[in-house]
């Protein structure tokens, strides 16, 4: 049977009331917290044992960043070394393809070419053998050379991204995330593919490759002796072929000029153009800095002058090329995203809005053309 109460009319108080209350259901909760009963923890107690989980979640999580920073990392160097390995390695076997075509057809040419020596010029019979020793011997070695650097960075390729290379970087990266301070350079893998193909495949590779090179120039000059023994009663075709080598010839040692540079410099010489900032910059670990500021800037006006150069001499279309520039310039410098970036024809992303931007490693710089090799800049410092 259950009982029913009902607080005082008229005369009776909320402090009556909770007597009466008291009397049906039992003691209440002390009001007063000197009151409380001593089965659990103080409120003070309570609150300061919860900062310090706070305190401690908050470590845990922080450490647990440094750790993620450090798997970014490694992640990135991991797919830097595949692709220079790969880089290298497509580079070995197209020119040990090239120089075995080479080798290969000369000695065919050599065996299938048949004349009479002793109807022959002896000097041109001296010639061919010597430029085809010369050719086969620098294009066989060129190739042996290639085949062996290619198994080789294939096999140790692997060697650097063992789970015990990236025990020890973890550790590393964990170890300066302790005594980080910003501006300060994440650490780097100590065995990278890189250094050992500066110091142990480089100059393999360059003596592979000239040898290479040296022996196109030599199979030009086969070819001349060849065609003066081929057609030795109708000297007016060997030398109409001996002009037609010899342009191919020049046009060989050009070509080889202007790719020279490319193909046989070392890493650092090609990143020798791009400059580092005066602050160093350890991202991922300080991503909470802000962008530093652009020092260098590029004219736009040698990306001009060629498109000048070429409709100058057009008559009314330089005025209209002049004006084209300029609409393509207001449009570029006003085509903004609703989210606040500037899109550049070589995709770079810019942020802010209005005249002033600030790009991912620069700075603060007026919108404007040249922020598309701004932007380039800033991303080879970073």
């Amino acid at each position: 049977m259950s009982h029913h109460s009902s607080p005082p009319a008229r005369h009776g108080s909320l402090r009556s009331y909770a007597d009466a209350q008291d009397g049906l259901t039992g003691p209440a909760t002390p009001r007063d917290p000197q009151d409380w009963p001593c089965s659990g923890p103080a409120p003070q107690q309570s609150t300061a044992t919860f900062r310090d989980e706070e305190r401690r979640w908050r470590a845990e999580d922080l450490e647990q960043r440094a750790l993620d920073n450090a798997r970014v990392l490694w992640a990135r160097f991991v797919e830097k070394n595949r692709r220079d390995v790969e880089e290298r390695a497509e580079q070995l076997k197209g020119f040990s393809n090239l120089a075995a075509l080479v080798a290969g057809f000369v000695m065919i040419s050599y065996l299938q070419f048949g004349f009479d020596t002793s109807t022959q010029n002896p000097n041109v019979l001296i010639g061919f053998g010597l430029t085809t020793a010369v050719v086969v011997a620098l294009s066989f070695s060129s190739m042996t050379m290639c085949g062996l650097i290619h198994a080789s960075i294939l096999k140790m390729g692997r060697s650097y991204v063992t789970e015990e290379e990236e025990a020890e970087f973890i550790h590393h990266c964990r170890a300066f995330a302790l005594r980080y301070k910003p501006g300060d350079r994440p650490p780097q893998p100590q065995r990278t593919f890189q250094n050992t193909w500066r110091a142990r495949c480089e100059d393999d590779w360059l003596r592979a490759f000239y040898m290479f090179s040296f022996s196109i120039p030599w199979l030009f000059a086969n070819l001349a002796l060849a065609s003066f023994i081929k057609f030795k009663d109708s000297p007016a075709t060997a030398i109409a072929v001996t002009v037609v080598l010899g342009v191919g010839c020049m046009y060989f040692f050009l070509s080889h000029g202007r790719w020279l540079r490319y193909v046989s410099g070392s890493h650092t010489e090609m990143q020798s153009h791009l400059k580092e900032g005066d602050d160093p910059m350890g991202l991922p670990f300080d991503w909470h800095l802000r962008p530093r500021r652009i020092t260098h800037l590029r004219s736009n006006t040698a990306q001009q002058a060629p498109e000048a150069a070429v409709l100058g001499g057009l008559g009314k279309l330089s005025s209209l090329q002049t004006s084209m520039l300029s609409i393509r310039n207001s449009l570029r410098k006003f085509s903004m995203h609703p989210d606040g970036m500037e899109e550049s024809p070589n995709g770079s992303d810019h942020y802010g809005k209005g005249d002033e931007i600030w790009t991912m490693a620069g700075g603060r710089t007026p919108a404007s053309p040249n922020i598309v090799a701004d932007a380039a800049d800033s991303r080879s410092r970073v």
